[in-house]
């Protein structure tokens, strides 16, 4: 159990990076036009959301059927 301790803050903290990075890049891609990068940033950013609240969802299911089994 001690691997998934530290998974949801090392997944905020990746999430809140790509986050950062994205606005750059969205401020760049005004400027450059470089929209491939731009889309590349949207697509990271966006799974790394989706990893961090997958892993509270799956957080929660194991606490949940831990639960269950006792009653």
């Amino acid at each position: 159990m001690d691997l998934f301790k530290h998974l949801p803050r090392q997944l905020l903290n990746t999430s809140n990076a790509l986050y950062n990075k994205y606005n750059d890049a969205a401020e760049e891609a005004i400027e450059t036009g470089d929209v491939e990068m731009f889309a590349k940033l949207n697509e990271q950013l966006h799974m790394a959301g989706f990893a961090h609240r997958e892993s509270g969802r799956l957080n929660h299911a194991m606490l949940r059927s831990t639960f269950d089994s006792f009653q």
